[in-house]
């Protein structure tokens, strides 16, 4: 599993400190996403370096959570591994709804851990 984030990250180009992962995050109960039952979530590092500002593991897994009985399409494919992304509108601390755009992949011998390689705000939803 960690040669596999290395791996994607490493073709993304980016920068070493974005090849840190954290420790798979062992969900209360599962989320299906892609009809895909996940269990686990790995999150990439590389929204520290760019939107540490206001980006955190907490918010990224409510992010992830967001995601629960809804089916994707990839929206790219590179090397034979399929990558995703939402744009997803939640509430934080009380504040107005914001929207995020969240990039993942599934990885694990039954997809059952989703990789998350960027999660940032942004202002509008893609068409």
């Amino acid at each position: 599993m960690k040669d596999i984030i290395y791996l994607i990250l490493l073709h993304l180009n980016l920068q070493c400190i974005a090849m840190e992962r954290s420790e798979p995050f062992k969900l209360l109960r599962p989320f299906y996403i892609n009809e895909c039952r996940v269990t686990h979530v790995v999150i990439g590092r590389h929204y520290r370096e760019k939107h540490a500002s206001y980006m955190t593991d907490e918010l990224v897994l409510e992010l992830v959570e967001s995601l629960d009985g809804k089916n994707f399409k990839p929206d790219s494919t590179s090397g034979g591994i399929e990558y995703y992304a939402a744009d997803v509108e939640i509430s934080v601390e009380n504040k107005k709804n914001k929207l995020y755009r969240i990039v993942w992949l599934f990885e694990g011998n039954f997809l059952e851990i989703i990789g998350i390689i960027n999660a940032y705000r942004v202002k509008k939803k893609r068409k």
